[in-house]
């Protein structure tokens, strides 16, 4: 009866708001998500697959990684660290990078 009143076109919201990582952390310690498998990405949460052993590969590797390539100021482990923080991570250390390298271009006169 209820479908028949209620046109999904005209209740379309205009635009979905993204969920905030301070929103998603405290859905989750209120226990929103228990027994579930999700994670945030781009402000949505987005229901994942489990943890096979490919997966489990490159967590390792990119765990390693960012340990011997980022210097005492990041924090990284394999169980705390989701896919945003590594990449967030990631992308201040290209900044760095690219910043030194800008300098050494310079100071080797390659500019």
């Amino acid at each position: 009866m209820l479908a028949l009143m209620l046109d999904a076109e005209d209740i379309k919201p205009d635009r979905i708001r993204p969920l905030k990582r301070s929103e998603y952390a405290k859905l989750g310690r209120l226990g929103a998500f228990d027994g579930q498998r999700v994670e945030l990405l781009h402000g949505q949460v987005v229901v994942m697959s489990p943890i096979g052993a490919r997966h489990a590969t490159l967590t390792r590797w990119l765990t390693r990684y960012l340990i011997q390539h980022l210097d005492a100021s990041f924090d990284v482990s394999p169980g705390d660290a989701d896919v945003e923080t590594r990449a967030a991570a990631l992308r201040k250390r290209f900044e760095r990078a690219k910043e030194r390298l800008k300098k050494l271009a310079l100071e080797h006169g390659l500019v």
